[in-house]
Order: C-alpha cells, then sequence, then structure tokens
C-alpha cells in the first residue's frame, strides 16, 4: 500500500488481517489474484502435454528401432571382418571352417571377434551362454550356443550365419579338408582364391556364365530360419523388411526382401527364382 492510500482499498493478491470482536485471534487470508490459473486453463495446459507426448512417443520408438538396427548393422561387420581376417590366416584362404553347408557352426569366429556379445542382435533377447559341448554336425569342441542360430528373438542361439559355400547342382566340385579327411563337395567352399573367379552355372536372372565377384558373394546374414528360410519375413530381427548381409570384399549393405532373391541367387548360384528354395 502506498503512503497516503486509503485503507480500506484492498489490492488482489493482497494478505489482509481480520480482527474478530473481542480481541479474538486474528486470521490472514488471501484475496484471489486475477492472474492466478482457472481449472480450465489448466485442463488445457495438461491436455496440450499429452498431446505432444503422443507427437513424441512414435519418434523415440522409431529412434530405439533405428539404433538397435545400427547395432545389428555394426556386428554383421565385424563378423565379415572377423571372417575376412580368418581367410588371411587360414592354409586354404577360405573365409569360414565350416565342413558342409548345413554346418551353422561358428566357434572358429570367436577368436577373430571383440566377445560373443557380437553374435546377437541388439534386436533379439538371444544370448550366448559359457556351456561347452561338441557341434552335433562335426564332434567339435566349443560353445554350445554358436553351434546353431536361434530359434527366435529370445533364448540362447546366435543371431547371424555364415554363408560358407555356394553352388547346388553346379558343374564345379572341391576337395575340401575336414575333420578327419577330406570331402568332395559339389560347388565351392568360400575362399579368397575363387570368389573373383567363380562362373554363375545357373540361367536364373540371366546370371549364366557372369562372375560375380567378391563384392556380390555373401559371407554373413542376419538369422532368417525362423519363419521362411533365407527370405526376410515377420518372423525375422528385421521383419520382411530386409536383411543385413557382409560381402567376401568386406563391404556390408542392407538387401531389401525385394531384391533379396536375386541378390542370394548370385552369390549361391542354385537356380533360386522365388521364395522357395531349390533343396
Amino acid at each position: 500500500m502506498s503512503l497516503g492510500e486509503p485503507s480500506h482499498i484492498r489490492r488482489p493478491g493482497m494478505l489482509v488481517n481480520t480482527c474478530a470482536i473481542g480481541g479474538h485471534e486474528s486470521m490472514s487470508r488471501r484475496i484471489p489474484s486475477s492472474q492466478a490459473f482457472t481449472l480450465l486453463e489448466m485442463l488445457v495446459v495438461i491436455g496440450v502435454i499429452f498431446i505432444l507426448a503422443g507427437m513424441l512417443l512414435p519418434s523415440l520408438s522409431g529412434a530405439r528401432r533405428q539404433a538397435k538396427a545400427t547395432g545389428c548393422l555394426n556386428n554383421v561387420r565385424q563378423l565379415t571382418t572377423a571372417s575376412m581376417t580368418y581367410a588371411d590366416e587360414d592354409a586354404s584362404r577360405s573365409f569360414s571352417a565350416k565342413q558342409e553347408s548345413e554346418d551353422q557352426n561358428l566357434n572358429w569366429l570367436l577368436p577373430y571377434a571383440a566377445s560373443t556379445r557380437v553374435f546377437v542382435s541388439p534386436s533379439t533377447k538371444n544370448i550366448i551362454r559359457t556351456n561347452t559341448g561338441l557341434a552335433p554336425r562335426t564332434l567339435e569342441p566349443g560353445l554350445v550356443d554358436l553351434f546353431t542360430m536361434a530359434p527366435g528373438h529370445s533364448g540362447p542361439g546366435m543371431s547371424y550365419q555364415g554363408f560358407g559355400f555356394a553352388g547346388v547342382g553346379v558343374d564345379v566340385e572341391e576337395i575340401i579338408p575336414v575333420l578327419n579327411g577330406t570331402r568332395t563337395l559339389n560347388g565351392i567352399r568360400k575362399s579368397m582364391n575363387n570368389v573373383g573367379t567363380y562362373v554363375h552355372f545357373h540361367d536364373t536372372f540371366g546370371l549364366r556364365g557372369t562372375v560375380p565377384g567378391p563384392a556380390n558373394i555373401w559371407i554373413v546374414l542376419d538369422n532368417t530360419l525362423p519363419g521362411l528360410w533365407y527370405y526376410p519375413d515377420r518372423f525375422d530381427l528385421h521383419g520382411a523388411a530386409g536383411s543385413h548381409v557382409g560381402f567376401c570384399d568386406g563391404h556390408v549393405e542392407w538387401v531389401n526382401q525385394g531384391d533379396f532373391v536375386r541378390s542370394y541367387e548370385t552369390s549361391q548360384d542354385e537356380g533360386r527364382t522365388g521364395v522357395e528354395l531349390t533343396w
């Protein structure tokens, strides 16, 4: 209250003492301010907050998915680099120690990988335990969870698969070393010695007689086994959109579902024309 202002004038928001007659205890009350929030204004603010949250949540969810996809891409890149390092040291210069096409064991890559986490996609809840045993097909020792692919997005097993062989029903044979001697293989076990000169046999997509070269021949792939084998579908790491692929020249790329079969056939030379496999 300013000097000389009548004492009976009350300003909004002022604390005013009110004394009871007879000397009873005085009490203070606040005169409501015209600038205070009303209930309606509070409800409007809360509504705006909810609208903004609804707009931001999809973006945050998309960012999380993208982060997981990037982590998966990095894993494929590390496994591809590990395969190339293995080939540099292998006597046959092979990109893989697999002894047959159905052999999924990747324990041979473990010394070249940063850790077992590289074998698990951040898009899954797969795990690699410390349990050891013998590979079911070759009886080689190693971590049991690196013997086979995970059956789904959770539980023990690998999230990635190696592509060590090419050729089904082709006119090329190769003798490869295995645990107890050698075996004759229809096609090739991919190595630095043969991926640069391999000539495509099947005429699918007009590929007969072409030389795909290391930049078009696969060595590592996201797990595509839970649903349709070797084809992106809703059960796979990234759904039906596609898969990350590592190639024999060391580069890694995303292959869309629409380009998947042609890219697979270019690499694998199996006469595949559609979703169904030829073997």
